[in-house]
C-alpha cells in the first residue's frame, strides 16, 4: 500500500509542475501573445504626397478663398434636384416598361378576337383598362398608369428594330428632352436590337 501512494505522490507532483509549465510555454509561444503597450512598434505609414496647388493667374495665392460658384460639389438643394430628377426618369422607364408589359399581355389574351399581331394590339392607351373585349384591366393602378410622372400621357408607336422586326415602343419625353422608353434613358430609349 505504501508504494501504491508513494506512485500517486509521484503522478501527482509530476502533473502539479507540468500544468505550469505547458502554459508557460503556451503563452510564451502562442501567436496571440499580448504585449504592452509601450513594447509595440508603431507601423510605418508613407508621408502623405503635398498637393500642387495651381492658382490660375490674378486668383490669388495658397490663402485666397475659394469662389463658391467653381466649387465641384453642388449645393444641397442641386443635389437634391439632381436626385429628384433621376428618380422621375426612373420611374418613368418603370412606367414605360409596365404599359409594354400590359400590350404583351392584352395581345396574349385569350378573349382577344385579333386575327394577326397588329390586330391583338390595343388601339388606343384606354384599352389597356377597359378591353373592348370585356375583362379586368391590365394596368393595376388603372387611369393613373397612363401618365408620366410630369403628368404627361405615355405614348405608344410601331417601332422598327435593327433586324427588321416591328416592335411596340412605349415611350416619354422629360421636361429637359430626354426620351424615355421600356428600353431605357437617353440614348438607350431606342429599342438596339
Amino acid at each position: 500500500m505504501k508504494r501504491v501512494g508513494a506512485v500517486e505522490r509521484q503522478t501527482l507532483l509530476a502533473l502539479v509542475l507540468a500544468i505550469p509549465i505547458a502554459l508557460l510555454v503556451v503563452v510564451t509561444f502562442s501567436p496571440f501573445r499580448t504585449t504592452p503597450a509601450d513594447e509595440v512598434e508603431p507601423e510605418p505609414v508613407a508621408p502623405k504626397p503635398k498637393s500642387k496647388q495651381v492658382t490660375p493667374k490674378g486668383k490669388g495665392g495658397p490663402n485666397a478663398k475659394a469662389d463658391p460658384a467653381s466649387a465641384a460639389v453642388p449645393p444641397p438643394r442641386e443635389v437634391g434636384e439632381v436626385a429628384k430628377r433621376e428618380q422621375q426618369l426612373e420611374q418613368a422607364q418603370v412606367g414605360c416598361k409596365r404599359i409594354s408589359d400590359a400590350v404583351t399581355a392584352y395581345a396574349m389574351s385569350p378573349a382577344n378576337p385579333g386575327a394577326s399581331d397588329e390586330d391583338r394590339w390595343p388601339i388606343e392607351p384606354g384599352h389597356l383598362i377597359t378591353p373592348p373585349f370585356g375583362g379586368t384591366s391590365f394596368l393595376p393602378n388603372g387611369q393613373k398608369d397612363l401618365v408620366d410622372p410630369w403628368g404627361k400621357s405615355y405614348q405608344f408607336r410601331i417601332a422598327g428594330k435593327k433586324d427588321g422586326a416591328d416592335i411596340l415602343l412605349v415611350f416619354t419625353t422629360a421636361p429637359d428632352g430626354t426620351p424615355v422608353s421600356q428600353f431605357g434613358i437617353g440614348a438607350k430609349a431606342q429599342p438596339q436590337e
